[in-house]
């Protein structure tokens, strides 16, 4: 009997390993990482494709200074030790050490630009009145409250237990339905400035999975954050703080987490067809860094799509010679079943950029924010991270688009960034730091030289408020292993890197 028992207890192990084609992962960034850990921690096999250079997805960062060794995040930064929980063990697994980190509510403001405009100054974000600060007191404990009741309905990944028909309808109309009047500007300074909408287009079960207590603290000024980069030697015990966000250089996270996986990672790799008439996914890639890209196929026992199912990541427009080819807007050539096209022609995303560009007139560690943004892909985030750099990062974000990807592309995006913070004058802040005048004052014109990297990402997939309430999450849920195909991204949960990490061990746990 005992014999019986260890007999079937093994059996899994024995059957995953006489499997010999490997689980096949597309997406290298958190989401896919994630998953692959967790199939290996099952015995499975894995192999992982992703087109960008290195892992780690949208969370990429560029370096500058005599060693390198200034970061600037070209995405994710953040993290709590109250809302992170499956984040900072590999924060700190990594040994990413963190530092002081800024409020994106409380630095200076710069107004969205008109074409009739030639220049405008930054101007300090207004102080609330005492008797705004008062509200927001007493509404942030019963948003807390609120919030925690749905998130124990709701907050399962992939939302099986069901929808509410209240967390349907746009932020804004929540707020209203429940008698907050001061958190809603504060709620959608939030939600425009990092690129997830606004009241009117958000539906509340996004904005409620995104506004944790702590976050929520943050942008409200009663709570601290802290940024977490490489190479900044700091205690040990700093690594975590009881009740702030610190920030991460996740760029080093992943590049370290990535390490710890045994399958292949093909980076700088297309994948341009996938397969799935036969018994097994058959996988076509091709390698972009090559001279002669040659075209490639690997079985898969199954596939893990890691990345937002749009049907423009999901059909081909183009040829499949990695010399003609823009991947970053060519799909993969798959042959999609009548319920997953009716299901991801409901997806949008938000066209999200972000830059590193040099701006020696703006101080450091000061935050500049657009406020109110303007729909028109204007940067609406920009900062200096450290001293020393003359580097900013920048964040723009495309207008609200209910279903795709969005047409502002990267050069448009880029011309708007250097229109706009060529007629910013942030000598205002420059004097109030007592930076040098003489680099400081009016403004100074960006070329596209001072621009060093800039990107384009695929961000926050979502579905809308009508699909919402029609019960997509269902016929999304049903589609999850047809044709040995499992699908993993923010749009399981929400577009944050702890939501990310959530989704691709999810889905390993349900169904592997």
């Amino acid at each position: 009997m005992r014999l019986n028992i260890l007999l079937s207890s093994l059996l899994p192990v024995f059957v995953r390993a006489a499997v010999q084609d490997p689980v096949c992962v597309v997406g290298a960034g958190p989401t896919g990482l994630a998953a692959a850990h967790a199939l290996e921690a099952k015995n499975y096999s894995v192999v992982i494709f992703d087109k960008e250079l290195e892992v780690g997805g949208k969370c990429q960062a560029y370096y500058d200074g005599v060693d390198g060794s200034l970061w600037h995040p070209m995405g994710a930064l953040v993290v709590s030790n109250a809302s992170y929980t499956e984040t900072v063990p590999i924060i700190k697994d990594a040994g990413v050490p963190f530092l002081p980190g800024l409020s994106v509510t409380t630095g200076w403001d710069y107004p969205p630009l008109s074409p009739g405009d030639s220049v405008v100054n930054v101007t300090r974000m207004p102080t609330p009145t005492l008797d705004q600060i008062a509200l927001i007191l007493l509404e942030v404990p019963r948003y807390t409250a609120l919030r925690d009741a749905i998130v124990k309905r709701t907050g399962v990944m992939r939302y099986t237990n069901g929808v509410p028909n209240d967390l349907t309808i746009p932020m804004g109309q929540w707020l209203s339905k429940n008698g907050f009047e001061g958190l809603p500007i504060i709620v959608n300074a939030s939600l425009q400035l990092i690129g997830y909408g606004d009241l009117e287009h958000t539906p509340a079960l996004y904005a409620l999975k995104y506004l944790s207590a702590d976050l929520l603290a943050w942008y409200t000024n009663l709570g601290t954050v802290n940024f977490v980069g490489e190479f900044h030697p700091i205690p040990s015990d700093r690594f975590i703080n009881e009740t702030g966000f610190e920030c991460a250089d996740y760029h080093a996270v992943f590049l370290h987490y990535a390490s710890s996986i045994h399958g292949q990672i093909h980076t700088n790799t297309a994948v341009t067809k996938i397969d799935r008439s036969g018994p097994s996914p058959v996988l076509t890639h091709v390698s972009l860094g090559s001279t002669q890209p040659q075209t490639q196929v690997q079985n898969c026992s199954h596939l893990v799509l890691a990345f937002p199912p749009i049907l423009e990541a999901l059909q081909s427009t183009g040829s499949s010679s990695g010399a003609t080819v823009d991947w970053n807007t060519t799909g993969i050539d798959m042959d999609l079943s009548p319920s997953e096209t009716s299901v991801f022609s409901r997806v949008g995303l938000t066209a999200y950029f972000s830059g590193a560009v040099g701006m020696p007139q703006v101080p450091p560690q000061v935050a500049f924010a657009q406020l109110p943004t303007a729909d028109v892909g204007q940067p609406v985030l920009m900062t200096k991270m450290h001293q020393g750099s003359g580097v900013v990062g920048t964040y723009s974000w495309g207008p609200w688009t209910p279903t795709g990807r969005g047409n502002l592309s990267v050069e448009e995006a880029r011309n708007i960034l250097l229109q706009t913070y060529s007629r910013v004058d942030f000598s205002p802040a420059s004097a109030d730091s007592e930076m040098d005048s003489e680099n400081t004052s009016g403004a100074i014109p960006i070329t596209d030289q001072d621009v060093r990297e800039f990107r384009k990402w695929d961000y926050f997939p979502r579905f809308q408020s009508e699909d919402l309430a029609n019960g997509i999450y269902d016929k999304y849920n049903a589609l999850q292993g047809q044709q040995k195909t499992y699908w993993a991204s923010g749009l399981n949960g929400f577009e944050m890197v702890e939501y990310a990490i959530q989704a691709g061990k999810e889905i390993v746990e349900t169904f592997f």
